[in-house]
């Protein structure tokens, strides 16, 4: 597929995945972070956490802030404008991923339908429809600039390309801290690039990976020395193992009705008899599948220290890509095996399922989305959340509609509104009245 044309398919697939949710306003998080900020408040991420609000879990990541700050100014506070902007740049990472994973050796047709799974995957949805995590994109292109020049570094024996990679990959690093999780992905990615590299090249290219080393130490010294507060690396084992099977498993770990149910455990089933598949066939999995399924498995050591659904962006994207490329070994063995990559499709529907679900969450009937910003108006973080007055008047218009005015009477409200529509079977979107979301997500 040609680039263009691949670049325009997933900026449809992209806008189809957004569109349910382009008209619904900003949600908790959004309605503070999402603001043009002062010259100081900007110096200031520099040394210190990147939410000026300081409500947010502490973290270092100054690009980020400053990317909320020029989305902002730029689009102001229209929250259509941000998903459009958002579907977008998910379009230009899936192109671009897609491109890498032909480079490294997947096929077009393979590689389009990995990045579609990706795109596909319920996960997915937390990067257009949770507008502040727009900026995992921001991070996705980074990697992407450094996996290209580190190629390009090696094959031409070229150390300012190799230079550049470094300066993408601490970019990475300035925009989310969980960039580090994405190391190993360009180390495997270089140690595949190595067959036609020179004695010099493979040297330059050793130094590049200490030069990472010494970047991730780095940051995570200087991020402990100005936020002692901020989550350390963590050993959560279980995490680890939870964020791993939800990267594999693009509808999700869990159910919500029947029909979620069916496709989770089509999807298992099939999951389960592609290595089976592979050995009986003698097929020996290609460089590309090894090398993306290490990088999923990598990337979703984040779960060791926060099992967050909202944080797959690497891993998922990881995990998709070695799961077309293993149906595509498959496809070469021939007979029957040459349908494998049909599977990728019950993937894909349950994905799709899911992903509608759970993006309902953030709908603004949702008694979720409701208390979420019932707690930044009125609750805990009230005094601190810097909102525009544009965006606060939305959320508050909304909320007092219903009757929440002030925390002291919200929980209350809230609970009846949850009950009514629990005993009405309101699980659903239906115009303007309260529902209970049929997927829960868990708090955050």
């Amino acid at each position: 597929m040609p680039r263009v044309r691949r670049f325009g398919f997933f900026v449809l697939v992209a806008l189809a995945l957004a569109g349910p949710t382009l008209f619904w306003p900003m949600v908790y998080d959004d309605l503070h972070l999402i603001r043009p900020l002062e010259a100081r408040e900007l110096r200031a991420a520099w040394t210190g956490t990147w939410d000026p609000d300081g409500i947010e879990t502490p973290g270092y990541r100054p690009l980020s802030t400053l990317f909320n700050h020029l989305r902002a100014v730029g689009l102001g506070q229209s929250a259509t404008a941000h998903r459009l902007f958002a579907a977008l740049l998910l379009a230009g990472y899936a192109a671009l991923l897609a491109r890498l994973a032909v480079r490294l050796g997947l096929d077009p047709l393979s590689a389009s339908a990995g990045t579609l799974l990706f795109l596909c995957a319920r996960t997915t949805v937390f990067h257009h429809v949770w507008l502040t995590n727009a900026n995992h994109m921001l991070q996705g292109f980074a990697f992407l600039c450094a996996a290209e020049l580190l190629i390009d570094g090696i094959e031409r024996d070229s150390l300012a390309r190799l230079a550049g990679s470094a300066a993408a990959m601490g970019g990475a690093l300035l925009i989310r801290e969980d960039s580090l999780a994405a190391f190993p992905a360009l180390a495997l990615i270089g140690l595949g690039s190595l067959e036609a590299a020179t004695r010099r090249g493979r040297a330059r290219f050793f130094g590049y990976l200490a030069v990472l080393a010494a970047a991730g130490l780095t940051l995570l010294a200087w991020r402990a020395a100005l936020l002692p507060d901020a989550p350390a690396p963590g050993l959560d084992g279980g995490g680890f193992l939870l964020t791993l099977a939800r990267a594999l498993l693009p509808g999700g770990v869990d159910d919500f009705d029947a029909a979620s149910a069916a496709l989770r455990l089509a999807w298992l089933a099939l999951l389960a008899l592609l290595p089976l598949a592979l050995a009986l066939t003698k097929t020996i999995p290609s460089r590309s599948t090894l090398s993306w399924l290490a990088s999923a498995a990598f990337a979703a050591t984040t779960g060791l220290t926060a099992p967050r659904e909202d944080i797959l962006f690497f891993a998922a994207s990881f995990a998709s890509l070695g799961l077309a490329s293993a149906c595509a070994d498959l496809a070469r063995s021939g007979g029957r095996c040459r349908y494998a990559p049909l599977a990728l499709a019950v993937a894909m529907l349950g994905g799709l399922y899911a992903g509608q679900a759970l993006a309902e969450n953030f709908h603004p009937a949702s008694t979720k989305a409701l208390w979420w910003n019932t707690r930044m108006l009125f609750g805990p973080f009230r005094d601190k959340a810097t909102i525009p007055e544009a965006t606060r008047r939305v959320a508050a218009d909304r909320l007092a509609a219903l009757g929440i005015r002030r925390f002291a009477t919200a929980r209350a409200v809230l609970r009846q509104l949850r009950l009514e529509a629990e005993a009405e079977g309101r699980r659903r979107p239906d115009g303007d009245r309260p529902f209970l979301p049929i997927l829960s997500i868990e708090e955050f």
